[in-house]
């Protein structure tokens, strides 16, 4: 049989052939895309932003208040009653529990000192002018700069004689002006190291 409706989300007239055994339920979308647009505004609801009329999705209805302990900020949230009871949220977001949790609040801090991801000795010091934006610095930089009685600057370079990155001790460290300096006196070692080489072969060809 032929059924005649108009789209609840469109306004188009539909003219469609249907089975008299799936008349029941009365059709209310042209399409798919209606459908699915109908679906997502009864989820929404429409807001003014600015000088806009935007819909935006509309959650569950938020069950629980709390004030966040860094920022001071009032939460609400929904919890779900499958949450674990009586847990109430701390933070706001993931930017506040990251303060919280900085330097010795952290449940994994191990003291401040730690070898990185590089093989170096960093140490947690987050009032240091060139602390990184976790509030660590070079512990062979550190140490130097409390031998010189001054910071480092940026450019200047901290070598380790024994080439062991772990062993900061002040007498294997050497500080150079820049990388050139550095690239340098790594250069020398090498052509030092080459003439040795040579000096070798020729007395053991003798």
């Amino acid at each position: 049989m032929i059924f005649e409706f108009d789209c609840q989300v469109c306004g188009a007239h539909v003219r469609t052939k249907r089975s008299p055994a799936n008349t029941k339920i009365a059709p209310k979308y042209c399409s798919q895309r209606c459908n699915g647009a109908a679906k997502h505004a009864a989820r929404s609801e429409w807001s003014v932003i600015g000088q806009r009329l935007v819909l935006r999705k509309r959650g569950p209805t938020p069950n629980v208040r709390y004030h966040c302990l860094t920022c001071g900020k009032v939460v609400a949230t929904y919890r779900s009653p499958s949450a674990r009871k009586g847990y109430v949220p701390k933070f706001c977001g993931l930017k506040c529990l990251g303060k919280a949790q900085a330097g010795s609040d952290n449940p994994a801090w191990s003291g401040g000192r730690h070898v990185g991801a590089n093989g170096y000795v960093v140490v947690f010091l987050p009032d240091h002018p060139y602390a990184n934006v976790s509030g660590y610095v070079y512990e062979h930089r550190f140490v130097m700069e409390q031998a010189i009685g001054r910071y480092l600057r940026p450019e200047e370079v901290v070598h380790h004689d024994n080439k062991i990155k772990t062993d900061n001790a002040i007498g294997n460290l050497r500080r150079f002006s820049n990388q050139s300096a550095h690239s340098a006196f790594h250069a020398a070692e090498r052509r030092r190291a080459r003439e040795g080489a040579s000096v070798r072969a020729i007395v053991g060809g003798v």
